[in-house]
């Protein structure tokens, strides 16, 4: 029997730069700038994170291996859901039910995941193999949408004269479980040539 453990520690500051919806500025260099705030404005969030991983080999023959492994592993959300640069819509119109602002969250906490599998691995020559392997997987914090109504968020709507929105963001929501089955074959030709082939079948509910 041998194997292996390890901890990783993971500690993150994010921070994102955006210029504030400020309905009625007009700027005197650019239109493109018009209502918006002329100053920056900065979101920023920060977390930590202790990872752990064990893997196990077990010779069960000369040629039989059995393998085990439970880590934690994690994936940082992506980038463009953590922009908080607001985009507004329905602004100072004759409609008063249709104002929103839609940003990023950059406080979305990554993907992690608690994932453990076993194998078995037969070795019927030096360079040719077949291989079994079940493999479980829990993941948290998956990114999704949401619309918060009736929101206040200092900008008033001169056209309903309200500070009534739809803010819509990403958020983390519920995780998942996700459970398969992989299949590994290599095969060696003596020509030097050879083949491999592999197949995995995965199931997924949240």
């Amino acid at each position: 029997v041998r194997g292996n453990f390890g901890v990783r520690y993971v500690s993150t500051d994010a921070s994102s730069e955006y210029y504030a919806p400020r309905p009625g500025f007009v700027d005197p260099v650019s239109a493109v700038n018009n209502n918006l705030s002329p100053t920056i404005t900065t979101d920023n969030a920060s977390y930590n994170d202790i990872l752990h991983s064990y893997n196990l080999a077990y010779d069960a023959e000369d040629n039989v291996v059995v393998r085990f492994s439970l880590a934690q592993v994690m994936a940082r959300p992506n980038y463009v859901d953590m922009f908080s640069k607001s985009a507004v819509a329905g602004l100072n119109d004759n409609d008063p039910t249709n104002q929103s602002i839609t940003k990023g969250n950059v406080g979305l906490k990554p993907y992690k995941a608690t994932q453990s599998d076993i194998s078995l691995e037969y070795y019927y020559d030096n360079s040719n193999m077949l291989a079994a392997t079940l493999f479980v997987k829990k993941v948290n914090d998956f990114t999704t949408f949401i619309a918060a109504r009736n929101q206040k968020i200092g900008v008033i709507d001169n056209g309903c004269n309200c500070d009534n929105w739809t803010v819509n963001s990403k958020v983390n929501g519920n995780g998942g479980d996700i459970k398969g089955l992989e299949l590994q074959w290599q095969h060696t030709l003596k020509s030097g040539f050879g083949a491999q082939a592999n197949y995995t079948f995965a199931d997924s509910y949240v």
